[in-house]
Parts: C-alpha cells; sequence; structure tokens
C-alpha cells in the first residue's frame, strides 16, 4: 500500500 503507481498490486491505493 504505498502512494505510488508500482503495480496496483494491493487495494487502489496508488497515485496513477
Amino acid at each position: 500500500n504505498f502512494p505510488l503507481d508500482l503495480a496496483a498490486i494491493e487495494v487502489p491505493f496508488t497515485n496513477g
């Protein structure tokens, strides 16, 4: 769960 668009692995908590 990180504010980064790494790969949207977890919940849609990505900034992208």
